[in-house]
């Protein structure tokens, strides 16, 4: 049986965006054949199993689901907020932004929030790259060292994506 971890640490911060625009919660969904789909709230998922051509869902509390992979056409998450322009960070209506996206060696943050961010860098499985205290209202990260592939940026939980290229 292969089990996909679906709430590590860095990821958790994905589940919620904050700060002056409206709290959501990443759900993942699970859409049939029909076109049917299935939405749960990733924060209330612990793990998915994939056993005897079946995906099993299992829950923090609760029942698990399962789904017949036959019958299933997709599988993802949603809101997630992404790239540049995205999220109005204060009362001002500046755009907190990661460029350039996708980027080589270095990305720049703008419009970071006054006072102390957390920045957090994890890889789409969850596993921790980068992490600073930084107290400018833009800042440049090297990220050379880090693999091609998807990244999540989380800001004060605001969580931006990038692609390393």
């Amino acid at each position: 049986m292969r089990i996909i971890k679906l709430i590590p640490a860095c990821l958790s911060l994905a589940i919620l965006t904050a700060g002056t625009f409206s709290v959501s919660a990443q759900d993942i969904i699970i859409r049939n054949k029909t076109g049917t789909e299935f939405s749960r709230p990733i924060s209330t998922v612990s793990s998915l199993s994939f056993y005897n051509s079946n995906l099993l869902m299992n829950f923090l509390s609760g029942t698990p689901e399962s789904f017949n992979l036959s019958d299933i056409r997709a599988i993802y998450l949603n809101s997630i907020l992404t790239g540049t322009e995205d999220t109005d960070q204060d009362k001002g209506g500046k755009k907190l932004s990661i460029y350039p996206n996708p980027a080589g060696n270095i990305i720049y943050l703008l419009n970071l929030p006054e006072g102390i961010s957390s920045v957090l860098i994890c890889t789409i499985d969850g596993k921790s790259v980068y992490y600073a205290d930084i107290h400018s209202y833009t800042e440049q990260i090297d990220i050379s060292r880090l693999a091609r592939g998807l990244y999540l940026l989380s800001i004060n939980r605001t969580v931006l994506k990038f692609v390393k290229l």
